[in-house]
């Protein structure tokens, strides 16, 4: 599909959509192996803080240096479980016949977005405003 074709409504046996199927289905089976890996690095960094604390010689602990790896960690895993809600939302759109229309201003999301972001719910120029807006 072309980018001028963007303003026409995607279908199942679209060329680009079945491309986007595939790598939605990619791009979700590699966030759900990242999330476990790090959900069970999250598990072993807990289970290596159990250790006694080592404060120095005034009973003042340092930041402990794991906590803050872990809680780097149990974020990267808590990013990568919601790329996956993105992404089964986005395969839902396709199963539905929605996919590729943003749900703000409801016109076609271009092709290029998409190729970019297949989990995109918005367009370049409304997901410019939210941003904005949030500010």
């Amino acid at each position: 599909m072309t980018a001028s074709a963007a303003s026409e409504t995607y279908t199942a046996e679209d060329g680009f959509v079945v491309g986007q199927r595939a790598e939605l289905h990619t791009r979700r089976t590699a966030y759900r192996e990242q999330a476990e890996r790090l959900t069970a690095a999250v598990e072993e960094l807990a289970q290596a803080g159990e250790a006694p604390d080592l404060g120095d010689d005034d009973g003042f602990a340092e930041a402990d240096p794991l906590s803050v790896e872990r809680d780097r960690v149990l974020t990267l895993a808590t990013v990568a479980r919601r790329r996956v809600r993105e992404i089964a939302a986005a395969l839902a759109r396709l199963d539905a016949g929605a996919y590729g229309m943003c749900r703000t201003c409801h016109r076609p999301i271009p092709v290029a977005r998409l190729e970019a972001v297949p989990e995109a719910t918005q367009c370049v120029s409304c997901g410019s405003g939210l941003a904005l807006r949030r500010r």
